[in-house]
């Protein structure tokens, strides 16, 4: 479905994509997809689903303040959506103010 993401892992008459809603693997027609500009996160690591997080700046809205960890859980066209561990809650979340906790320097 739209806005769906996926990394192709086969080529041949049509793509196969390994969807990351699912982990399932389809072939998709070359007019049904388009890539993806790469997401870059705060610390310049790149937003990948599955990827775990730290909130580096507050959320406007009051959704996750710094410190804060959460998982990616989808890459729209601007931004990651995020779950965050305090919460629960899955939100868009400015990539300006997460950055990959593997990076975290302590």
């Amino acid at each position: 479905s739209y806005g769906n993401t996926g990394t192709i892992v086969g080529l041949g008459d049509s793509p196969i994509i390994r969807w990351d809603h699912s982990g399932k693997e389809f072939n998709t027609s070359r007019q049904k997809i388009r890539a993806l500009k790469r997401l870059i996160l705060a610390d310049e690591s790149v937003a990948k689903v599955g990827m775990r997080v730290v909130a580096v700046g507050d959320s406007t809205w009051g959704h996750y303040s710094r410190g804060d960890e959460g998982t990616i859980v989808k890459n729209n066209p601007t931004d990651p959506v995020v779950r965050w561990d305090r919460s629960g809650e899955e939100m868009q979340t400015s990539r300006q103010k997460i950055q990959s906790l593997a990076a975290l320097v302590l």
